[in-house]
């Protein structure tokens, strides 16, 4: 569908194509999609896990390519295992790992770096549709991509990027497709695809296309909602059935973590720092656009999209939450940065872009790169841990936190997932004593401890009977436990 132009680019000498001005902001977008490569490289190539929710996600793609039930009914019985997202992400990355072989984290973080880009492409073709502006379009994407959230969260072995893409498909084919029949069930396909990647994609992009299907045809959009959720719970029913009622333990019983004000404020903090500049441009374009004739796609899609994306981001209040809560917000501000070019493309609009761009690079160069270009330097140290854990899964299985890459690179499946099973045990839902009688028994060869995740990943009980059974050293910064 066509929409009328509410931001058309000026004519003239200080905004049209070939103006230093249009090379400066072209140059400074492909900075930030060189960030966004600078890092994503150093994620990909780097052989072992950067992240604790890595490994489990890995064992469960292993899982599955050899026909095993990751949702188990029973969350009281070893292995203590939780599968806490919906199985698209562990099952593709699962089969590309058995007919590729190509190496378990490349394999997870291919596919979550492809998704990206592809997150990316969707945002600029919104952008583009939305302000009839190519260049808005290429500012969206750019912006996007160039966060050092989204840089970083894309390189890693996460739901959240294919989430992401699948949701951004579905939102784009139902505001610029709506009318025909057979692109809105490909839109369905994709929301529905987008929660079964990750549940919390339940809310921004679901809501936008109701709201804008119910205002377009409001017949075409209760028909659409009412497919949708009649699919979405017919297919979460058949999940639990096939898994004996697991379905639901792992995905809603096993995810009732603790909710924390304090947590809110400090990562909403975090996203305020790194993206002042974004969230500047942002607000000027909403403020634009209040002032001008409402743009039926801006009003009645991109606004519910933005507000679904802010309350997904409140629930990073959550226990064990991460940046990854803000994927859709930073999206949804790319685009109304992109706005902000379309609606006055000058001077102003430059310099905020320009000053953007060195932020988030001097900040993805200080949060993240710097980080991980220290990991690839202890890469020695890291072989020395990997092959102590090699030899230890021999004798039985190796506990670990953070170093759970290193068990499931081992070629053992993980036995104890200590942050899921630790935050259980605190709100009541998991007996610990039949796990820590095996710890008295000393039943591990080798359990390996990050002293900064200590209290988060090992409960009180668990931790003294490890300290009373077993010898712990500190060791490449990790506490390395023996009985």
């Amino acid at each position: 569908m066509q929409t009328q132009n509410k931001f058309p680019l000026l004519e003239g000498s200080s905004t049209g194509r070939n103006t230093p001005l249009h090379i400066f902001i072209m140059g400074s977008i492909l900075l930030c999609i060189l960030s966004f490569v600078l890092t994503t490289i150093l994620l990909l190539f780097y052989p072992y896990g950067v992240n604790y929710g890595e490994a489990p996600l890995l064992d469960q793609a292993l899982h599955l390519t050899t026909g095993e039930n990751i949702y188990k009914r029973d969350l009281q019985t070893p292995p203590y295992i939780i599968a806490n997202y919906t199985p698209i992400y562990p099952l593709l990355i699962g089969e590309i790992h058995r007919l590729t072989s190509l190496p378990l984290f490349q394999s997870g973080r291919a596919v979550s770096i492809f998704a990206a880009i592809t997150s990316s492409f969707l945002l600029g073709s919104i952008a583009g549709k939305l302000f009839n502006s190519s260049m808005a379009g290429f500012i969206a994407a750019g912006l996007f991509l160039g966060h050092p959230y989204v840089a970083l969260w894309s390189g890693l072995v996460r739901v959240d990027s294919l989430a992401l893409a699948f949701s951004l498909a579905g939102l784009l084919i139902t505001c610029f497709r709506w009318r025909s029949s057979s692109w809105l069930v490909l839109a369905l396909i994709c929301l529905l695809a987008s929660v079964f990647t990750r549940q919390t994609y339940l809310l921004a992009a679901p809501l936008a296309c109701a709201v804008w299907l119910l205002r377009r045809d409001w017949k075409r959009g209760v028909t659409f909602l009412a497919i949708f959720a009649l699919l979405g719970f017919a297919i979460f029913l058949i999940l639990n059935a096939i898994t004996h009622g697991g379905f639901y333990q792992n995905i809603v019983i096993a995810n009732i973590n603790r909710y924390s004000l304090e947590r809110i404020l400090s990562m909403g903090t975090l996203l305020i720092i790194t993206g002042p500049v974004l969230l500047l441009m942002a607000s000027i374009a909403i403020r634009k656009a209040a002032t001008r004739p409402i743009d039926p796609v801006l009003f009645w899609a991109l606004l519910p999209y933005t507000v679904g994306a802010l309350l997904t981001a409140l629930t990073v209040g959550k226990v064990g939450s991460d940046i990854n809560y803000f994927l859709e917000l930073i999206g949804a501000s790319a685009i109304w940065a992109a706005g902000m070019w379309a609606a006055k493309p000058g001077r102003l609009a430059a310099c905020l872009l320009i000053l953007h761009t060195v932020w988030i690079v001097v900040f993805s160069g200080l949060l993240f790169q710097a980080p991980l270009v220290k990991l690839w330097n202890n890469i020695p140290k890291t072989d020395a841990l990997a092959r102590q854990v090699q030899a230890a899964v021999i004798k039985g299985p190796v506990l670990a936190d953070d170093r759970l890459d290193l068990v499931v690179l081992a070629g053992q499946a993980i036995y104890y997932q200590p942050f899921e099973y630790t935050q259980m045990y605190t709100v009541g839902i998991w007996d610990i004593t039949s796990f820590k009688k095996e710890i008295t028994s000393r039943k591990f060869p080798l359990i390996l401890i990050h002293p900064a995740y200590r209290q988060d990943r090992w409960s009180a009980p668990i931790y003294d009977a490890i300290q009373q059974n077993y010898t712990c050293v500190l060791q490449t910064g990790m506490l390395v436990c023996q009985p």
